[in-house]
């Protein structure tokens, strides 16, 4: 072997082995389909940095107990479904995320105003779960995709407003009565309703009416309708039920 022989030799590049490893990871990172973070600190670009650089095929995103973040903004457009849960700093969402179907909103004080136009929002949006949500004064809900709609864990007295054409279920379950006002749910076909002891809310004549009040709002649905811990006497006695029955 002559000289120019020599520098045409291949040398192999040795690669270390802690590169190596990162790369692998980058890569299963990038074709995970499900991620969920918990208890970490993130600005309000933080969670679209990360699913842009490492986690691209992401389509079911959890987040729990995050900090941080007032408004979170993302920019996705291959997530389907989305549960944020007890983001405390968390007051809205500004999201382009056109193919989410599926959203649980779980534990902060949100922005009452968040979900009064998820046509533009959320267009494929088909689930939406509201959970212990400290909220006063009145949710503003429309959507022409929206089918089943969770409002879970209220304690609060709320107004509901709901546009949703194609809204076929909503369940409420919470310790007050909501108010369900300006209902535009011309297919609405089910609702489940029920209501938890509050021991500082005696249930008495107007506690009954406003009841009637709230069931006469989903009166195009097929009620199912869940009291618990109802009191009345009889005689010297105290009796303690729980009825559940269709209205």
């Amino acid at each position: 072997m002559n000289v120019n022989e020599k520098s045409n030799v291949v040398k192999p590049i040795l690669v270390p082995q802690r590169l190596d490893m990162r790369n692998s990871i980058r890569i299963a990172a990038q074709s995970q389909k499900k991620l969920s973070l918990t208890g970490r600190r993130l600005d309000e670009q933080g969670l679209s940095r990360i699913l842009v650089d490492d986690f691209h095929s992401v389509d079911f995103l959890i987040l729990k107990r995050f900090s941080g973040m007032k408004t979170q903004k993302l920019v996705n457009f291959k997530l389907k479904t989305a549960e944020l849960n007890y983001c405390r700093s968390l007051k809205s969402l500004e999201h382009n995320t056109p193919l989410l179907e599926t959203l649980l909103f779980r534990g902060p004080r949100m922005n009452n105003m968040m979900f009064m136009d998820c046509n533009k929002t959320f267009p494929l949006l088909r689930v939406l779960t509201l959970s212990y949500c400290d909220m006063t004064g009145c949710i503003k809900i429309s959507s022409n995709s929206l089918q089943e709609l969770f409002l879970l864990k209220f304690n609060k007295s709320i107004e509901i407003t709901v546009t949703a054409p194609n809204l076929h279920h909503i369940t409420y379950d919470g310790s007050t009565i909501c108010s369900f006002s300006n209902m535009n749910v011309g297919r609405l076909f089910s609702a489940d309703i029920e209501l938890y002891r509050n021991w500082y809310q005696k249930r008495n004549d107007t506690w009954f009416r406003n009841l009637n009040e709230m069931l006469q709002c989903l009166k195009l649905a097929s009620l199912f309708f869940a009291a618990k811990n109802i009191y009345y006497k009889n005689q010297d006695h105290c009796y303690n039920h729980t009825y559940m029955f269709p209205v």
